[in-house]
C-alpha cells in the first residue's frame, strides 16, 4: 500500500498536443499558431492543463489525509508512553489530574457507545475508520493508474490478492507479538483493512448507484442480523467479577441491548467459529469487544471510500468546489449518524455499527475536503511536505510507530540526557515530556524521508 498514491511519480505533463497550424503555416512558414504546447513547460497556461493533470495532482491531499491520521497514531503513542510512567516521575506530573484523565480518553478510544460521551468521537477512534476509508480511495486510485499503464486484469486479481494476503498475515503476526503461541485472530486494524480490501475489491467495476446501494445493503443487513438474530447464553467464562466490572461501565439502554458489550450476536459467533481454531485467546484477550465480523461494515466502510475515488478521478472539479462538495457531505453525514445513533444502532466503534459508519464516513469527508484545501488551493505542499512523504508510505509508517518508535526515542533520550549530564545540564521535565511525546512522530517522518529518497535515486 505504500506506492498506492504514487502516480505523482509519473509525469503526466510529458505527454505534447499538437495544434495545427493554420494560414501560412500550412506551406511551412514560420506562424505564432504553429506551436507544439508542452504540457509540462513554462509556457502552458494554467487554464489549459488537462483533466489528467489535475487528477494526479489530487492525490497530494489523498497523502495528506494518510499522514494526517498516521500524526494522530503518533502524538497518541507519544502520550501514552507519558501516562504509562509511574505517577510519582516528575516527567508524568507534568500532566494534571484532569489533562491525564482527558488524554487517556483520547488515546485508548471511549466507552461502549461513542455518542454517548462528552464528544462525537475521540482521537483513538478515528483511526482505523480513517485508513479504510483511505484505503478506499485508494483502491480506486491504483485500480485507474494500471488501466491507464493498460495492465491486464489478471495481473489486477494477483496483485489484490497479493496485497489482502500481506496484510492479513502482517496482522496476525502483529497481533502475536507478546504472545506464546500464534492467535489466529483477525480483530487487528492490517486483518480489518485486508478483509475490507478482498470485499471491496469485488465491486471496483459496480455501477456508480448500485455502488451506494450495495454500501447501503452491507449495512442495513449488518445491523438486521444483530435484531433478528437472538444471542444465546454465555458460557462461564463471562462471569467473572473483572469482566462484569467492565460490564457496568458499558452501560447501554434497554431498547439497544442487542449491542451490549461481549453479549451480541456478532461477538457470540465470532467465539463459536475461533473456537475451533488452535491456540485461541481467552476472555480477557477479548476485553475491547471487538469482533472478526466488522469486516462486513468495514467494507462498506471502504467502499464508500471507492467511490469517492471515483469522483476524484472521473470529475473535473475545481479543487475549492471539490473540498466544499466533500464537506458539506460529512456534515450531512455527522448529522444522520446521530439520527440513527438515537433510533436504529448506537454509534460503537468496536462493533462499527451502521450509525459509526456514517459518523467515520463524515469525518473522513470533512478531513479529506480539508486536505484538498490545504493542497491544491493554499499550495501548502512544500511546507506539509513530512505529512505528504509519511502518507505515501504509511503501511511502513504505521509499523514503526505502533512497534519501534517509542524504544527509538526512549533511546534518543537517555543518550542525550548522558550527553547532558556531561554538559552539566539538567532537561527539565517538560523538555523530556515533549520529547516523549513528539520524537516518535519525528522519527517516523525521517525514517520515511530516507527511504524516499533512497528509493528515488537521491541518495
Amino acid at each position: 500500500m505504500n506506492d498506492t498514491y504514487r502516480l505523482s511519480e509519473e509525469n503526466p505533463m510529458t505527454s505534447t498536443y499538437d495544434v495545427k497550424p493554420v494560414g501560412p503555416a500550412i506551406t511551412g512558414q514560420s506562424s505564432t499558431a504553429d506551436v507544439t504546447i508542452h504540457a509540462g513547460s513554462e509556457i502552458a497556461p494554467v487554464e489549459k492543463r488537462s483533466r489528467r493533470l489535475r487528477k494526479y495532482e489530487r492525490l497530494a491531499g489523498v497523502d495528506l489525509f494518510r499522514g494526517f491520521l498516521l500524526l494522530i497514531l503518533g502524538l497518541g503513542i507519544g502520550v501514552l508512553s507519558v501516562l504509562e510512567l509511574p505517577h510519582g516521575d516528575p516527567v508524568r506530573q507534568v500532566f494534571g489530574y484532569e489533562t491525564a484523565r482527558a488524554l487517556t480518553s483520547q488515546v485508548t478510544g471511549s466507552a461502549w457507545r461513542n455518542a454517548a460521551g462528552p464528544g462525537l468521537v475521540y482521537a483513538r477512534d478515528f483511526l482505523l475508520s480513517g485508513f479504510l476509508f483511505a484505503a478506499g480511495v485508494s483502491l480506486t486510485l491504483w485500480r485507474w493508474k494500471r488501466r491507464q499503464n493498460k495492465n491486464e486484469s489478471a495481473g489486477h486479481v494477483r496483485a489484490i490478492i497479493n496485497r489482502v494476503g500481506i496484510l492479513i498475515l502482517l496482522g496476525v503476526f502483529l497481533q502475536s507479538v507478546g504472545s506464546e503461541q500464534t492467535r489466529l485472530v483477525l480483530t487487528s486494524p492490517l486483518a480489518q483493512i485486508g478483509l475490507a480490501t478482498l470485499i471491496s475489491s469485488c465491486f471496483l467495476t459496480i455501477n456508480y448507484r448500485w455502488g451506494w446501494a450495495m454500501v447501503a445493503i452491507l449495512l442495513i443487513g449488518h445491523a438486521a442480523w444483530f435484531y433478528i438474530v437472538p444471542v444465546p447464553e454465555y458460557g462461564l467464562e463471562l462471569k467473572t467479577a473483572g469482566l462484569e466490572t467492565i460490564r457496568a461501565s458499558h452501560y447501554l439502554p434497554p431498547s439497544f441491548q442487542q449491542f451490549a458489550y461481549q453479549t451480541n450476536i456478532a461477538d457470540y459467533t465470532d467465539r463459536l467459529w475461533l473456537s475451533w481454531l488452535p491456540g485461541q485467546p481467552d476472555a480477557e484477550y477479548r476485553i475491547d469487544g471487538r469482533v472478526t465480523w466488522n469486516f462486513i461494515p468495514a467494507a462498506a466502510l471502504m467502499l464508500t471510500g471507492v467511490l469517492v475515488g471515483r469522483k476524484l478521478v472521473r470529475q473535473d472539479w475545481q479543487p475549492l468546489p471539490l473540498s466544499l462538495f466533500l464537506m458539506l457531505g460529512g456534515i450531512g453525514c455527522i448529522f444522520c449518524s446521530l439520527l440513527f445513533d438515537a433510533s436504529v444502532a448506537p454509534a460503537i466503534e468496536r462493533l462499527m455499527t451502521i450509525s459509526w459508519v456514517v459518523l467515520a464516513a463524515g469525518y473522513s469527508l470533512l478531513l479529506l475536503g480539508i486536505c484538498l484545501v490545504l493542497t491544491e488551493s493554499f499550495g501548502l505542499k512544500t511546507l506539509i511536505q513530512p505529512l505528504l512523504t509519511m502518507g505515501r508510505h504509511s503501511l511502513m509508517a504505521y509499523v514503526f510507530l505502533a512497534f519501534g518508535s517509542v524504544w527509538v526515542s526512549n533511546e534518543v533520550i537517555k543518550h542525550g540526557q548522558t550527553v547532558g549530564s556531561m554538559m552539566q545540564l539538567t532537561p527539565l521535565p517538560l523538555t523530556t515530556c515533549l520529547l516523549k511525546i513528539f520524537l516518535p512522530v519525528v522519527i517516523t517522518m525521517a525514517l520515511c524521508g530516507l527511504w524516499e529518497r533512497r528509493h528515488s535515486g537521491l541518495t
